[in-house]
Formats: C-alpha cells, sequence, structure tokens
C-alpha cells in the first residue's frame, strides 16, 4: 500500500521543511542520508528500494518533491522503522547518530567527475538563470497571500465564537471517555499538497483512503482550524499519534487530522480541498457564522479570489520556468552517471536493511 505526500513546500515566506517528522530517532532502526548533485540517481534508488517493500505488502511513506512531484525527497517505511532522505539543499539533513542508526550514502562517487568538469561554464550559467525564477515565484506567492488574508478576516469577522467553541466541545467530547495518558501522543507534521511547477498537487486521497472521514465544510477564518488543533490536543492527551497536514500557504495553520490508531481523518473541505473518498459526516462551518455578514463582503471577496488565484498562477508558473532550467542542469548530470554503480548502492541498501531484520529476530 503506498501514502503519498510532502515533507517540505512552497510557501509565500520561502520553502518549509518538517523532515525532521519523517521518522523520530526513538523509533528508527536506520536512515539512510542521500547525498548527490540533482540527476544522480535519489529520487530513482528511492524509488526501487520502496517497490520492494510494497510487493512484499508493507505500506510505504512516498515524500515527494514540492518543486517537482515526480521526484522524490523520502520514503519511509514505518513498520520497519527505516526511511531514506534526499539530504540536500533546500532540505540539508544530517545524521545524529552515525553507523548506529544513520547512514550516508554519496551518489557523486557515481558521477564521472571529468565529464561534469567539460561543463563547468554551462552549469555555472544554468544556475544563475535559475535561482531569479524562484525568488520571484516567491514573491508572488506572498503577494496572493495577503490578498487571501482579507478574505480569511471577513471570515473570522462573521464567525459567531460561541456557536464554534459549542461545536468543538461536543466533538471532543468523543474522546472523553478515555483517561489521561501517562504517555501523551506524539504528532508528526506533513503536507498533503503542494504549490509546484506542476500546479497545485494533491494527495490528500491517498492519505484518508479506508477510513472514517469527518468533513470540516467551510472558508478560511470560519474556525476549522480551532476545532482541527482541539481535536488533535485531546487526541495526543489520550496516548494517541496523530498527523497533522499543514497549510501549504500558512505552514502554522493545520488543513487536516489523521488519528491512525481510530482509522479517523478530519478534513478541511473548500475550494481548495477536496476528495473523491466516500465522507461519513459533514460538519458545516457556515452555521456558525452571521449569513447576512458574509453576504455583504461578498463582491469583494470574489474579487479578492480573483486576484489570489491569479498571483497563484504567476508564482507557479515561475516554479515552472525554474523547473526547465533545472531539467536541464539534470541532463549533464544524468548524461554522467555510472548507472552499475547506482545499481550496487540499491544491494548495498537492501543488504543494510536485511542484516537490521536479522538482528531483530
Amino acid at each position: 500500500m503506498a501514502r503519498h505526500m510532502f515533507f517540505g513546500g512552497n510557501t509565500p515566506n520561502g520553502f518549509y521543511g518538517r523532515f525532521g517528522d519523517i521518522l523520530f530517532l526513538d523509533e528508527a532502526k536506520k536512515i539512510i542520508y542521500l547525498k548527490g548533485s540533482s540527476g544522480s540517481g535519489k529520487s530513482t534508488l528511492m524509488k526501487k528500494v520502496a517497490a520492494v517493500f510494497e510487493e512484499k505488502g508493507m505500506e510505504v511513506d512516498y515524500i515527494h518533491c514540492s518543486n517537482n512531484v515526480t521526484d522524490l525527497d523520502g520514503i519511509c517505511i514505518r513498520e520497519k522503522g527505516i526511511s531514506m532522505v534526499d539530504a540536500t539543499a533546500p532540505h540539508i539533513c544530517d545524521p545524529s547518530v552515525p553507523v548506529a542508526i544513520d547512514e550516508i550514502f554519496n551518489l557523486a562517487d557515481f558521477i564521472n567527475r571529468d565529464y561534469v568538469q567539460k561543463h563547468a561554464d554551462e552549469l555555472l550559467k544554468l544556475q544563475g538563470q535559475k535561482k531569479p525564477y524562484y525568488q520571484k515565484a516567491y514573491r508572488y506567492l506572498n503577494a496572493a497571500y495577503k490578498i487571501y488574508e482579507n478574505n480569511i478576516h471577513m471570515n473570522y469577522q462573521a464567525l459567531d465564537q460561541v456557536k464554534l467553541k459549542a461545536s468543538i466541545e461536543e466533538e471532543v467530547r468523543l474522546f472523553y471517555a478515555e483517561a489521561l495518558s501517562a504517555r501523551p501522543g506524539l504528532n508528526r507534521s506533513f503536507f498533503a499538497s503542494a504549490v509546484s511547477p506542476q500546479g497545485m498537487v494533491n494527495y490528500l486521497d491517498s492519505l484518508i483512503k479506508g477510513r472514517t472521514i469527518v468533513a470540516l465544510k467551510g472558508k478560511n477564518g470560519m474556525g476549522m482550524e480551532q476545532m482541527l488543533t482541539a481535536i488533535r490536543d485531546m487526541a495526543n492527551s489520550r496516548g494517541y499519534h496523530t498527523e497533522s497536514y499543514l497549510c501549504t500557504l500558512d505552514p502554522e495553520k493545520t488543513d487536516h487530522i489523521l488519528i491512525p490508531e481510530r482509522n479517523l481523518a478530519y478534513i478541511t473541505l473548500n475550494d481548495y480541498h477536496n476528495t473523491e473518498q466516500h465522507i461519513d459526516r459533514v460538519i458545516d462551518f457556515e452555521q456558525f457564522c452571521d449569513i447576512d455578514q458574509l453576504k455583504e463582503c461578498g463582491k469583494e471577496k470574489d474579487y479578492n479570489k480573483k486576484i489570489f488565484e491569479e498571483l497563484l498562477q504567476e508564482a507557479m508558473n515561475m516554479m515552472n520556468s525554474q523547473k526547465v532550467v533545472h531539467d536541464k542542469i539534470e541532463e549533464i548530470y544524468v548524461a554522467s552517471m555510472d548507472f552499475a554503480g547506482l545499481d550496487q548502492a540499491f544491494y548495498k541498501i537492501l543488504d543494510i536493511i536485511n542484516d537490521i531484520d536479522m538482528k531483530s529476530s
């Protein structure tokens, strides 16, 4: 079984990563850090390793790259306590417990250095072309969110906090029958979606499939975040681990919560989050708002939404222009790769994992 997600995202303030949440050290048996340039085979290697365990019927988390969603930034096989991560910029990671838990594989070892050095001037030129596109993308993204914040504020102004808090109290009552845990549950933070060169990409369905799904329907500012935070805190206090899926435009805000041990998902449902999965229950947050007040500012909100979407699209256009340059860089490195050496790395990684199994048995 495969789940798909992002551990980093393009936000209005630049790249934001949660790579430390992939696999906590106290549950890890092996974390493999891959170093190397673009086009050095990191994503290919992770896909090959993931396929081995998926074929064995294990659940695999595929952690996609928000700068090119067809590539991977990591994989995790939680059942075995194993993860692999791309430890290069913009998500540089370094081992905490070398050898005992952490391993480093430097895929630059399989690059034909003479070939790359011959293209040094071209690579420098391409790198210089690439950087400004992302700088512009983040500026457009920041401008888009500033406009969208006006709509969030208007929705919040129409919100009846008393009605909202009564509904939150009713929802968390589900946990009251259970005692507080001496060992509170842990929370991981991921992204279910990303602003990417390929557009707005959402993997929510792969995360909630087969679960009991409660949809919080409403627009940003109507209180869904408050309810999700209360549910997460209550679940953690009862010893349940949770997964928080962050908003890519505001990573301080949570869009969705999963409680895996209860097979339960709370998701936000609005213009930008939808699902093809069966929804078991819907909580409509407009019922907590002054509808007349919302209607009064409807024209302004429609205008803001239009400008927001235009700026968001321009941000993604800049990301796509960057990707075109990035692909040219990758082509040079791919042409220099020793793929036989990459295969050797694949089998060595499998040997390391099999060795863990033998020591555990």
